[in-house]
């Protein structure tokens, strides 16, 4: 979460005149909110569909030193629902007005409101509820939301890894399945450049690198509600 405070103190100008100024301040609040909201979604999107998880979860691999995301978790159509879950991330960012606090001492700074944003919520677990974040296969669920925002490198199945180049009718990519171990005792789990935990997942890393583009939208978002 980030935000800006609009901060004075009443002895330069009295506790009179700045309750006038908390009710104009807090119109124009309101206004810069909501004028931020849509550019801080877009920048959002843009940081999720740049990022190397969402290239991967396009990506049909042909190698395992082209490693990606598509073909180890099967994801048969991407363009529907990798950016599903996209926007419901970006729909989850909020801008909301912090109100001015209503009181103005002398001896004191006070607060004339301001705004903050939750970039991506603390819990992300609403979007492992979507039809998007898993699917069935072979009379199992196939929870590949979760395992790549939760499971880190550990060891998802333990007796099947996935096999490329493969053009199989099992297969949901064209180029790969999950095949029994055997002798081979390889076992499957995410990639570590790809892996996530509760903190540091795709869609966290993707709030992060966004983070500076949104201060700057809500500072010229204020600055333009105020001029």
């Amino acid at each position: 979460m980030i935000g800006f405070d609009i901060k004075v103190n009443p002895e330069e100008f009295g506790p009179a005149l700045m309750e006038r100024w908390a009710i104009r301040i807090n119109f124009a609040l309101s206004r810069a909110a909501k004028n931020a909201r849509n550019e801080c979604r877009r920048i959002l999107r843009q940081s999720l569909k740049t990022s190397r998880e969402y290239k991967a979860l396009f990506m049909e691999v042909q190698s395992a030193r082209e490693m990606g995301l598509q073909g180890e978790l099967g994801i048969e159509d991407p363009e529907s629902t990798v950016n599903a879950i996209i926007e419901a991330v970006v729909g989850a960012l909020r801008v909301d007005v912090i109100k001015s606090t209503g009181k103005y001492y002398f001896g004191t700074v006070s607060s004339l409101g301001g705004l903050r944003v939750v970039i991506v919520p603390q819990d992300l677990k609403f979007l492992l509820n979507l039809g998007e974040a898993s699917y069935s296969s072979y009379g199992g669920e196939v929870e590949w939301l979760s395992w790549l925002l939760y499971s880190g490198t550990e060891v998802i199945i333990s007796d099947y890894y996935v096999m490329y180049g493969h053009n199989s009718p099992a297969s949901r990519t064209n180029d790969a399945i999950m095949v029994k171990s055997g002798e081979s005792k390889k076992n499957f789990r995410i990639a570590p450049f790809y892996a996530g935990t509760a903190g540091n997942n795709w869609i966290t890393r993707a709030g992060v690198r966004a983070e500076e583009r949104i201060k700057e939208i809500l500072v010229q978002k204020i600055r333009d509600a105020l001029s």
